[in-house]
């Protein structure tokens, strides 16, 4: 589908190639991850999928780390971490924290429509790759808010993600051959009248306070487990509750405005599952739930709407559809972050 802003965002076509659902791989325990191996003038990925980081004129990644730098420190996150909208590498928040100055590169462990759980697993299973880490910096939020809005048959108490009506529907059909295999009689025509799973909401909306203490209690869950593994290395913890547009302005400049409306018609079902938290109030009541359970743990959090509100124009274009930024936007997100650390 071509959309009247594609014009302002070439870079994008990058983006939709690497997450093309027929070549994105998938993994244990973390579900999918990008390809391996990228290599375009827009993003380019490791031998393992992560995206490179630029750094005193070479790049670093996860797979290159412990032999390239003494200690490194780690940005883990989902797509804004990722840098999704980013011209290139090194537009990408890692890359603009990595000064030439900086002993301590930063990583990207940024893992496209990745929920909270899997932020974590990603570094679970890829840590002894690392140096020394020095700093953890978890940027999130949006995608387990999104989650919540997906209907109770496809949520547990480990949360959801991305893909998994496809993947419980995967499963579901899959059962069949199992019970006929065990001897289990039950005719064709009675298995394929078994109602299918899918994504589809059937059930009452759930209120924005309900599925921010929902995703709240996530996060507060992986907290707890992240605290060990930053302690294990000597890291400090910190927390940034990632930018939305719509927590930082009512109105967004006209390019904005273009290209939501573009990613609205693209994507349908994930714009359904946000309305219901997309307004300040949604994000202001997310960020004092999360800043209350970091108090508790003694995590630094750093609220990125707050303070891009008054860090950028009204006019100023810096968002590419509700969650991605352009350059100008990842350059804002890094400034930022560097005064706060």
């Amino acid at each position: 589908m071509v959309g009247r802003g594609d014009s302002l965002v070439p870079q994008m076509a990058a983006y939709r190639d690497l997450s093309d659902p027929a070549e994105v791989p998938w993994l244990p325990y973390v579900m999918y991850f990008h390809r391996r191996d990228c290599r375009s003038p827009v993003v380019n990925t490791d031998r393992l999928g992560f995206r490179l980081t630029s750094w005193r004129d070479s790049v670093i990644s996860p797979a290159t780390a412990h032999t390239a730098a003494a200690s490194v420190r780690v940005l883990a996150g989902s797509s804004t971490v990722f840098g999704v909208g980013a011209t290139g590498d090194g537009a990408c928040i890692s890359s603009r924290l990595s000064t030439p100055e900086e002993e301590s590169p930063w990583l990207n462990f940024g893992g496209r429509g990745y929920s909270a759980t899997q932020e974590l697993l990603l570094f679970l299973l890829n840590r002894h790759l690392l140096p020394p880490v020095r700093d953890i910096v978890i940027m999130s939020g949006a995608n387990d808010l999104i989650l919540t809005g997906l209907k109770s048959s496809l949520d547990s108490e480990y949360g959801s993600f991305f893909s998994c009506g496809e993947y419980y529907a995967t499963m579901e059909e899959a059962k069949p051959r199992h019970r006929n295999g065990r001897g289990t009689r039950r005719s064709s025509r009675h298995l394929s009248a078994r109602p299918p799973v899918t994504t589809a909401g059937d059930e009452p909306d759930r209120s924005a306070e309900d599925r921010v203490r929902r995703t709240t209690e996530q996060i507060a869950r992986n907290l707890d487990n992240w605290l060990p593994l930053a302690d294990a290395s000597g890291a400090r913890l910190s927390y940034v509750l990632q930018p939305v547009a719509s927590w930082i302005r009512d109105r967004p400049p006209w390019e904005e405005q273009l290209l939501f409306d573009d990613s609205n018609r693209r994507n349908a079902f994930e714009q359904r599952l946000f309305e219901a938290v997309e307004h300040q109030s949604a994000g202001k009541m997310l960020s004092d739930a999360i800043a209350e359970e970091c108090g508790k743990r003694d995590i630094r959090l750093i609220d990125m709407n707050e303070k891009m509100k008054s860090s950028i124009g009204p006019d100023q274009w810096v968002f590419i559809d509700r969650v991605h930024l352009n350059d100008d936007g990842y350059r804002t997100v890094s400034q930022i972050m560097t005064d706060a650390m």
